[in-house]
């Protein structure tokens, strides 16, 4: 049995072409997602998908993804941004530091900038994604 996995292996599979279309099927209904568009590698239409609905990019920036978790509602606004494996956290009201893992201090100082240029359009977003108001 081959796995895919899929938010810790919640979808699996028998690698047959029988099995991967069915799963292909129930993923686009889950995500409601047409299934006609899921195309070329199944597995990495399914790890875009999941992560999309499960981390929705905010803005790509040079080396630079900025986005929020879908399930974290209860926290006040705030993004991540990812760069090969490092990561920041930043809140967003005001635009400050959360966290970080493996970033210099001048790179975060780049990256603050940029949240903080695009602060507003993160947090239209985030109430529109969690639908709250400020």
């Amino acid at each position: 049995m081959s796995s895919c996995l899929v938010s810790e292996g919640i979808f699996s599979f028998n690698n047959n072409f029988m099995d991967l279309h069915l799963l292909k099927h129930n993923l686009a209904t889950i995500l409601r997602f047409p299934f006609e568009s899921i195309r070329g590698d199944f597995t990495s239409d399914v790890l875009y998908f999941f992560q999309e609905l499960v981390l929705p990019t905010l803005l790509i920036t040079g080396p630079y993804r900025i986005y929020f978790f879908s399930h974290e509602p209860n926290e006040p606004t705030h993004v991540h941004v990812d760069r090969d494996n490092q990561s920041a956290k930043f809140w967003l009201e005001p635009v400050s530091l959360a966290r970080s893992i493996g970033f210099s201090a001048k790179e975060l100082n780049r990256i603050q900038q940029i949240v903080e240029d695009h602060r507003q359009e993160f947090v239209e977003a985030w109430h529109g994604y969690f639908g709250t108001s400020s």
